[in-house]
């Protein structure tokens, strides 16, 4: 099972073509079983690594939020859904521009997954819609407003979640302007149709 996503890993890598889609170079099974992969060599560090490392400037998080959409939205050309879209599969390059990685539960057959995979993702990232098992593009949007709600906050969305499984986010980016709320009242709707 585990080789098998591998494979499918670097396959799915291949059939997006964007300059922001880490590629897997090679990947095989050695003599012990174990799976192999060679990705690009990219000089950076995680959007984990910045949120962690302090504050933020506004203008870097919108230039980052943007950034991430490039490489979604050929992964979503290309019928890929991510799945796993949170701060540590996106890596700032020196030159500041974002790469998207880790496509070990992307799918690019989603109706053969409804159902079946319930809560895939990491948890506080995942849409209402993907946590019950039914993942569409449109929950990749939702994690990429997660994604901004955090830049913008530090807060880690767990933090933010209520007893329901919502994110609870406006009363602190209560700051941002008027636009940027807007966009993540969008982002961030519990219906996807609406992002």
């Amino acid at each position: 099972r585990t080789v098998a996503r591998f494979m499918r890993e670097a396959k799915l890598s291949h059939q997006i073509h964007n300059d922001g889609v880490v590629k897997v170079i090679d990947a095989w099974i050695d003599d012990q079983r174990r799976c192999c992969l060679v990705m690009e060599l990219l000089r950076g560090m995680s959007l984990r690594e910045v949120i962690d490392c302090g504050k933020l400037k506004r203008a870097r998080v919108l230039q980052w939020v943007v950034n991430a959409l490039g490489p979604l939205e050929a992964a979503h050309r290309a019928g890929i859904i991510h799945r796993d879209i949170k701060p540590s599969n996106l890596l700032r390059q020196e030159d500041g521009k974002l790469s998207l990685i880790d496509f070990g539960i992307a799918v690019d057959d989603a109706h053969k997954t409804v159902g079946r995979t319930m809560g895939v993702g990491t948890f506080g990232y995942q849409a209402p819609e993907q946590v019950s098992g039914d993942p569409t593009t449109r929950s990749d949007l939702y994690s990429v407003g997660v994604i901004a709600v955090e830049l913008f906050t530090r807060i880690s969305p767990r933090e933010l979640l209520t007893h329901r499984g919502v994110l609870d986010w406006q009363r602190k980016c209560l700051k941002l302007p008027i636009d940027w709320q807007r966009w993540l009242d969008r982002m961030l709707m519990e219906e996807p149709t609406g992002r």
